[in-house]
């Protein structure tokens, strides 16, 4: 397949309410979409990497330039066969894998809408119910934290996902483990706390969690094995893996016994897929998570999540729970509350609203 032309845009997505973590209080999204054309054949693709570099080292504006300037005019014009022939080629660059990301994905999304068959039919996904977690950020009260969960139990939500930092911790997860003592809680601590954080840790370990995502700084691999050596609650790693490399490290470290994978983080489909292997040959549970995507991204977790070893509850945003507009139509089907049905159609079976991609553009591009 030759790729041909990108319309680049980097956009920005008003939050419904503000979302604070570790990493501070962020009001908008921004997001980098792409619009790929191959002869005939055209289709949309979404990377997600925020606004800021709080995440990762790469923000919205460092992968709209690199696609813009190094990464497309790299691949417009090649004949590749595949997708990995893509990421192969990327792969010479150091990092920016959200950028890596949403080149590779073009090349899955038109091969998807060139065969006229669902995106997860290219990569062995199936057909499957998907059950997708709420998450939920650091309130101004635990009254309006209790507010948030009961609504979403309310709704049908299997898993409560807490944000926590440093000062706002324990007393949060004990309040909500007294509220709701059966409920399926994980927190997310975004790399907030330190090995020697013991006390903090020994008492997190009292409250029946699922999992604890990535409690220490991304690049301790060592320091999560030892926590994870100490602890009955599963360690999750999300900003630790950036590539299949990573991931190797952390299952031979043993640093934890849950990844959550990132398609933007990871750099792309191929090695998101590539992990997910990797985890279910070594008896490694995953789940996949989400950057707060519009409709877009987010149907593209949707269509990965369904490889039979995501056994874990997804991070997958859902339609009005965050962002005032999805961009897609319709979004999805549901199978009961947070249990989500990939598309039956062509691609990812969603019509992209291009008037509202338009209206919440902030800078455009176009190569090729």
């Amino acid at each position: 397949m030759i790729i041909d032309r990108l319309e680049i845009h980097r956009v920005r997505i008003p939050l419904i309410n503000p979302w604070v973590t570790v990493y501070g209080t962020e009001e908008c999204v921004e997001t980098v979409l792409i619009k790929a054309y191959a002869g005939d054949y055209q289709a949309w693709v979404e990377t997600c990497p925020l606004k800021t570099p709080r995440y990762t080292p790469e923000s919205a504006i460092s992968v709209f330039h690199t696609i813009s300037e190094i990464f497309g005019p790299l691949i417009l014009g090649a004949d590749f066969d595949s997708a990995r022939e893509v990421s192969d080629r990327l792969n010479g660059f150091c990092g920016n894998s959200f950028a890596k990301a949403g080149v590779e994905q073009c090349w899955w999304a038109l091969e998807s809408v060139r065969r006229g068959i669902p995106l997860r039919r290219l990569f062995g996904g199936g057909n499957g119910t998907v059950s997708v977690a709420c998450s939920i950020g650091i309130e101004d009260s635990m009254e309006a934290l209790l507010q948030k969960i009961e609504c979403a139990t309310k709704q049908g939500a299997r898993q409560i996902k807490l944000k926590i930092r440093p000062g706002q911790d324990l007393e949060i997860v004990r309040g909500v483990r007294n509220a709701y003592p059966d409920l399926t809680l994980a927190v997310d601590c975004n790399g907030g706390y330190a090995l020697d954080d013991s006390t903090f840790f020994n008492e997190l370990d009292q409250f029946g969690l699922e999992m604890i995502e990535q409690p220490l700084h991304c690049r301790e691999l060592s320091e999560h094995a030892q926590l994870q050596d100490r602890l009955a609650t599963a360690i999750c790693l999300d900003e630790s893996i950036m590539c299949l490399r990573d991931a190797e490290r952390a299952i031979s470290f043993k640093s934890c016994r849950m990844i959550n994978i990132k398609i933007g983080r990871v750099g792309g489909l191929t090695t998101a897929i590539d992990i997910h292997d990797l985890c279910q040959e070594n008896g490694v549970a995953t789940k996949v998570g989400g950057m707060f995507e519009s409709g877009i991204g987010t149907s593209w977790n949707i269509e990965l999540a369904t490889l039979p070893h995501f056994t874990g509850t997804n991070g997958i945003t859902l339609p009005g729970m965050y962002l005032e507009t999805d961009l897609v139509t319709p979004f999805a089907e549901f199978d009961g509350p947070f249990q989500l049905i990939p598309g039956a159609g062509e691609y990812l079976s969603r019509g992209v609203d291009e008037k509202a991609v338009d209206e919440l553009t902030i800078a455009k591009v176009t190569i090729g």
